[in-house]
């Protein structure tokens, strides 16, 4: 009996330990997404992602530029509406928010709302 406790314990500190991977991935992407949509915003590429050497416009002909700017003023719209803060704080918040959902879970997987 004592076995199958820890060997379950084992597995959900294996998950928990995987969650928080995950969701420190995800505030990445997150970052970088945010990045990616504030250079287009200031019609810029974002410092930290491309240097000379690696930027390739691929929208250098005249015809391509009159499209880039209707996108820009959607993406000018959503982009000033959530701020996103990438600080290593706001990971481990994540983290923490994750373990304590994965707490509420059911046993197949489902959140419960009551």
């Amino acid at each position: 009996m004592d076995e199958i406790i820890t060997v379950r314990n084992l597995r959900l500190e294996q998950e928990q330990e995987k969650t928080k991977i995950l969701s420190e991935a995800l505030q990445t992407l997150a970052c970088e997404h945010h990045e990616l949509e504030q250079s287009l915003v200031k019609g810029s590429p974002p410092q930290s992602l491309l240097s000379d050497d690696e930027f390739y416009d691929a929208l250098s002909d005249s015809d391509s530029v009159d499209s880039l700017s209707g996108f820009e003023t959607v993406t000018s719209h959503s982009a000033e509406d959530e701020p996103v803060n990438c600080s290593n704080n706001e990971r481990s918040n994540m983290s923490e928010q994750a373990n304590h959902d994965s707490k509420q879970l059911q046993a197949n997987g489902i959140k419960k709302y009551r």
